[in-house]
């Protein structure tokens, strides 16, 4: 069996928390790697989501880790770039999208539509793989 542990790296974007509105992972930075893929978890909401209450999960890409700009959904896998979550069969979720862009930083956002009260639990995790050169060095465990 091959282990995916030692070859890749696992970078935070979105330390779990509640939110109540819009917000933006960190970016992360991809140099030294081949492959990016993205995950955004979203909990159950506090919230009774709707079309007029809900949050879109996006992923964005940057050459500089300061000009973020919508992925274009032909530079992700597993599906388009924008999510939206507005019903409670939606949610809890957890979203994956592979990178194929070039861009050197990537992070994930959460875009709330209306006033959200009680909040939401949101995380977001970047697995970078394909290293240029190995071992990566692994945390075991990951902070904010």
């Amino acid at each position: 069996m091959i282990s995916g542990y030692y070859g890749n790296k696992y970078v935070i974007t979105m330390v779990p928390a509640v939110k109540t509105a819009t917000a933006n992972g960190t970016g992360v930075d991809r140099n030294g790697y081949g492959s990016v893929v993205m995950v955004a978890q979203q909990g159950v909401s506090g919230d009774t989501l709707s079309g007029s209450l809900k949050w879109t999960i996006s992923f964005q890409e940057s050459d500089d880790n300061s000009t973020f700009t919508a992925i274009d959904d032909d530079d992700l896998e597993g599906g388009v770039n924008a999510h939206v979550i507005d019903s409670a069969d939606e949610d809890p979720t957890t979203i994956v999208r592979g990178y194929l862009g070039s861009k050197r930083y990537v992070r994930i956002v959460w875009t709330a539509t209306g006033t959200h009260t009680n909040g939401t639990p949101v995380a977001g995790l970047v697995i970078l793989g394909n290293p240029n050169h190995v071992p990566v060095t692994q945390p075991t465990e990951l902070g904010g």
